[in-house]
This record gives C-alpha cells, sequence and structure tokens, in this order.
C-alpha cells in the first residue's frame, strides 16, 4: 500500500490507477486553460505541480475517458479554488459567503444562475456540474446539490474562525473541515462515474453512513499533518494538529503522533464496517444488480480514502518547493473576478 508508513492500512485494504491516468492529465490542462482556472505562467506551473490527474486516478481507479475527465476537473475548480480564500477575503465571512453566492445558485438553477458577467470559477463550476448531473436522477441531484450547497456555505464559517483566531474544539474543528474539503460531493461522484446509484433504503443504513462518515474524516485528518507548515503561517486556526494541541495540552510531537493514531483508528473501523457490507443488501430484500451496486459503493468510498493518502503522502499542493507567504495571495490568479476581466 503505497503512502505515509505512519500509517497503519489493514491487511487487504484495497489500492489500483486507473489506466486512463496520462489522458486525463492532458484533458484537464486544457479545460483548465479554456476556463480561466491556470493561463498565466505562474498560475500554471503551479497547478501543474499538484497532478491533480494522479489524485483522481488513485481516487477513482475504475473510472476512465470522460468519467475520469469529470473527476479530474472537479479537482481542478476545487483546489485553486479554496486557495482563493488565502487572502483578506478568507478574513472576511460576509465577503466570503457574497463570494460563494452565485455558485449556490447554479446549484439550484443550472446555467441560469450564473450572472451576466459571471465569475471564472462559476462559469468552470457550471460546467461540471452539468456534466455531473446529467442521466443522474432526481435524487442523486437533489443530494448532490445539498453537499454543493453545504460546501460553498462552510467557506464563511471557516472564514469567520480564521477571523476570530481561535483554535476550535475537535468537534467544530471537524465540521469545518469536512465542509470545506467537499468530501460528500466526492462520495457522490462514485456513483457518477460509476454508473450506478445506490438504493435509498442502503444508502441510509447505519453501515453506509458510518463508512461515509469515515471517508469524509480520514483525508482530513491525515491532510492537516502534512499542510500544518503551510497553513499556520497564515493564520488557519482550523487545522487538526493546532485542535489536539489545545485540548490535550501537549507537545507538537505528541499530537501528531494522536494525528496518526486516530487515522489508524479510523481505518481499522472502516475495515470493520466494510465486512458487514455484502449481508446489508439480502437483508433489506434487495435484488441481485441492487446487492451489486451497494457493495461496489463500499468498495469506492475504500478507493477514496485510499487513494488520496498515497497522493498526499508526496504531492507538491502539500509539499511546495516554496511556501507562499502569508502577506501574498494563496493562488497566483484571481478567479472570482468577471470572465475576461
Amino acid at each position: 500500500m503505497p503512502g505515509d508508513t505512519r500509517i497503519r492500512f489493514p491487511d487487504g485494504f484495497r489500492f489500483a490507477v486507473s489506466p486512463g491516468l496520462e489522458e486525463a492529465r492532458e484533458g484537464n490542462r486544457e479545460w483548465a486553460e479554456a476556463y480561466g482556472i491556470a493561463v498565466g505562467a505562474e498560475a500554471t506551473a503551479l497547478y501543474d505541480s499538484w497532478d491533480l490527474a494522479r489524485v483522481s486516478a488513485c481516487m477513482y481507479p475504475y473510472a476512465t475517458g470522460p468519467g475520469l475527465r469529470l473527476v479530474t476537473d472537479h479537482m481542478g475548480f476545487w483546489y485553486p479554488f479554496d486557495d482563493q480564500f488565502d487572502s483578506p477575503l478568507g478574513l472576511d465571512p460576509a465577503a466570503t459567503a457574497r463570494a460563494c453566492e452565485e455558485l449556490i445558485a447554479v446549484v439550484h438553477l443550472g446555467p441560469a444562475g450564473l450572472r451576466r458577467c459571471p465569475t471564472v470559477v462559476a462559469r468552470a463550476f457550471a460546467d461540471i456540474w452539468e456534466r455531473a448531473a446529467e442521466g443522474m436522477s432526481p435524487a442523486w441531484r437533489a443530494r448532490a446539490a445539498h453537499h454543493w450547497e453545504y460546501y460553498f456555505a462552510s467557506y464563511a464559517h471557516e472564514s469567520a474562525a480564521r477571523r476570530q483566531g481561535t483554535v476550535p474544539d475537535f468537534g467544530t474543528f471537524l465540521r469545518l473541515r469536512i465542509g470545506v474539503s467537499a468530501m460528500g460531493i466526492v462520495c457522490d461522484l462514485c456513483e457518477k462515474v460509476g454508473r450506478y446509484e445506490v438504493p435509498a433504503v442502503a444508502f441510509h443504513s447505519l453501515p453506509l453512513m458510518e463508512l461515509r462518515q469515515l471517508t469524509e474524516e480520514l483525508p482530513c485528518l491525515a491532510n492537516d499533518v502534512y499542510t500544518l507548515d503551510r497553513e499556520e503561517p497564515r493564520g488557519d486556526v482550523v487545522n487538526l494538529i493546532l485542535v489536539l494541541e489545545k485540548e490535550r495540552g501537549c507537545a507538537r510531537d505528541t499530537a501528531v503522533d494522536v494525528a496518526y493514531a486516530l487515522v489508524d483508528e479510523r481505518l481499522r473501523r472502516f475495515d470493520e464496517i466494510k465486512r458487514t457490507v455484502p449481508a446489508l443488501g439480502p437483508a433489506l430484500g434487495l435484488d441481485a444488480r441492487q446487492c451489486a451496486d451497494v457493495e461496489r459503493y463500499a468498495r469506492d468510498l475504500e478507493y477514496l480514502v485510499s487513494g488520496y493518502m498515497a497522493w498526499g503522502i508526496d504531492t507538491r499542493r502539500h509539499f511546495p518547493e516554496a511556501v507562499v507567504p502569508p502577506d501574498e495571495p494563496g493562488y497566483p490568479e484571481n478567479l472570482l473576478l468577471p470572465v475576461g476581466r
């Protein structure tokens, strides 16, 4: 199992890489340029250094062609968008909320939610949302729309925490981190690119609910070990290591040890629950195809966890050659300006 050797994956934990990696990498760069996400030389170099096609190919190894392109383009939206708030904007909750209003409108109205002169990120988002929703059931679209709305709204709350400057408690930290991580949407995309949908009665079952919760938490917990050196100088207080130092009154090295223990504990719990999933469908009276979809969903959540961690241990996203100074924007280009400006 590739990744951080301090993370102990249970025996047999799945990991794979899509054979469509190179095609997705090339197509995503064309998309990022066409939609104005990475155009200038500095932004392009930074964007390319993250290798978002690799994390997509690891998290969705069963995706190829348009499916892998879709999830890679999602990554190409998320990371530069997130960095827009590593600026004075990220210290202004009201302005942050206004910056997300157009994107929330697109979630519910599609391209009709765009302003006459849409921002760069809103136009890019309208494209990936339309492609993701195409062919999916009303139930899936409603669920995904809720997750997108939660994601965009979370930025204002993260901004408020940053402005207050107080390290949150563990429960508050998790809700804030999961919100801005977009992990609910990441899970929804399993069904989209896998071309299936989990029956509602199984989707809302306790085993799958807990698997999703663990899938949402694990990348966030591992991520904060890697990104502390980049985030702390910028005044970001929503970081697991800072939370553990405060709550436990411990030194940094101890907080890091605790963080790894939390990850390993959740991995063991994930492994326990996934072993019960094959019995779930028959117990609910699902037919053979539905039972297969339920088992596939659990498998795909497993790939999300292992894939993210395999990428996260050495990506330039987490370990840049040069850390952006705190008094400079987190991304070289302002993507919240109207297209063409």
